[in-house]
């Protein structure tokens, strides 16, 4: 066809637009139109004049196709979209030659992701999402998402959360308890939708445990939903609500900053006051004697002032702002650095880190930092067999990649970022018989693996899967 519902001869060839004749080749043009707009999302040739829209279509010269694309792929585009109809393959031959080039050179080919650019819409950037599948090959999928920028994304067990330039805020995942915050639960989603309950408040950061959600405003509210058995929405009871709700509590403190663990949640206030509820079943609120708290608490902590906060599978750390580290919650295998003590009740000082601390990333048996330096430092059970579990004590180690800009982990793996927006691997996963993959899921901008299948093939280990270990750092994909 010609021209599109919308009028518009998006996909019109030169030999339409000389008056020529035309045969199937056009349809092969229209192919190599749609292949472009895929790759670069926008067309190749646009215009609001018609006359202005046929001479981009004879000069036939598009933009270049954005280099995190193969060279074969490139090549494969241009030559469909040749402005003489006789040079351009048959739809034939694009099936059984093109195709399975671009298919054999896609496994041989290193992948190439934007960490910390954007594709450029106009003058217009925006984020680029995409899903890491660690199976036969380290696969990567974009996400469908609008074309904004991202200010914010995380993930956890059960569900995702992304917040975007214009301050919305998208969810998808398993919605059982309601913690997508739609208004009621859909069960399983599979595709990102705008949370409409939320708009005409400017969100600007999320947090997500399992089954529920926070979402903190510009003007430093907090809204919550989802499963309220722990207490972790923080309204005062236990029940679970399908729609974010204000959490009055909070209304007179301006908040800044907002982390969840599984089942706890932490906030930090413009003064530099955290409060803390949910399952403290290991203490990790902080609140020594209080197990489980459905409102939240302040934690009273003698001349600190915190700096920023990070919370984890069942501890939690803060920095304050003389740059000592606090921590509480599960100290298995010595992961947050205080000796001597397995249940850490009230914020201990971290006596072994004297760095400064960029981010931290907290697991069932391991704690990994980032320094400002660009150095990774990793507290309780490492990813090798270098080190004796026995043992009473295990020190930190420092991980033998420099330049690291981002960091994030699971259970038993470990994934960063280096300087070169290089994407590093190590650690352990399982890799599938059956076609059946584990997922990690990251932006350009940060990396929040979910654990779920990995921990219930720890429970129940089935033959279909093997377990592959990298002890040292890998580059998997740049």
């Amino acid at each position: 066809m010609m021209f599109s519902s919308q009028q518009v001869p998006h996909y019109l060839n030169p030999e339409v637009c000389l008056g020529k004749e035309y045969n199937e080749k056009s349809d092969v043009w229209a192919i190599g139109c749609i292949l472009y707009e895929l790759a670069c999302f926008k067309k190749p040739f646009e215009s609001e004049n018609f006359l202005e829209l046929i001479q981009q279509v004879l000069k036939c010269k598009p933009k270049p196709i954005p280099q995190i694309y193969s060279r074969s792929f490139s090549d494969a585009v241009w030559a469909i979209l040749r402005e003489n109809h006789d040079e351009r393959p048959t739809a034939k031959y694009i099936y059984e030659i093109m195709i399975p080039d671009l298919l054999r050179n896609l496994k041989n080919t290193p992948k190439k992701l934007f960490f910390s650019n954007y594709f450029n819409k106009g003058t217009k950037k925006y984020s680029v999402l995409f899903q890491l599948s660690l199976n036969k090959f380290f696969d990567l999928t974009p996400i469908e998402l609008p074309c904004k920028k991202i200010i914010d994304f995380v993930t956890s067990k059960t569900h995702y959360i992304v917040i975007t330039a214009d301050n919305l805020a998208y969810t998808w995942g398993d919605d059982s308890f309601g913690q997508l915050g739609h208004g009621n639960a859909l069960g399983k989603v599979k595709f990102p939708i705008c949370v409409e309950h939320l708009r005409g408040k400017i969100i600007i950061k999320c947090g997500a445990g399992d089954g529920f959600t926070v979402f903190l405003d510009v003007n430093g509210l907090l809204y919550s939903c989802g499963d309220g058995k722990y207490g972790c929405l923080g309204h005062g009871n236990w029940n679970s609500i399908t729609k974010p709700k204000l959490i009055e509590s909070l209304i007179t403190k301006h908040i800044k900053n907002v982390k969840c663990g599984s089942k706890h949640v932490v906030a930090l206030d413009s003064k530099g006051v955290i409060y803390a509820w949910g399952s403290s079943k290991d203490g990790q609120l902080g609140l020594e004697t209080i197990k489980y708290c459905c409102l939240p608490t302040q934690v009273v902590l003698v001349n600190v002032l915190v700096q920023n906060i990070f919370a984890g599978e069942d501890a939690t750390i803060i920095i304050a702002d003389n740059g000592n580290i606090l921590a509480s919650g599960n100290n298995n295998y010595n992961k947050l650095g205080i000796t001597n003590i397995t249940t850490v009740t009230k914020f201990t000082m971290v006596a072994a880190i004297a760095i400064k601390i960029k981010d931290i990333c907290i697991e069932k048996e391991h704690t990994v930092m980032l320094t400002s330096n660009g150095d990774i430092i990793v507290l309780g059970l490492y990813f090798d067999k270098q080190i004796d579990v026995k043992k009473s004590k295990i020190c930190p180690r420092l991980v033998n990649l420099p330049d690291v800009r981002f960091i994030s982990c699971g259970s038993s793996y470990l994934l960063a970022i280096d300087g070169k927006h290089e994407l590093h691997f190590w650690g352990s996963y399982y890799r599938s018989l059956t076609g059946s993959t584990q997922c990690i899921t990251h932006s350009n901008v940060v990396l929040n693996p979910t654990q779920q299948q990995d921990e219930n093939l720890n429970k129940n280990p089935v033959k279909n899967y093997y377990v592959k270990i990298i002890s040292q750092p890998t580059k998997i994909c740049r």
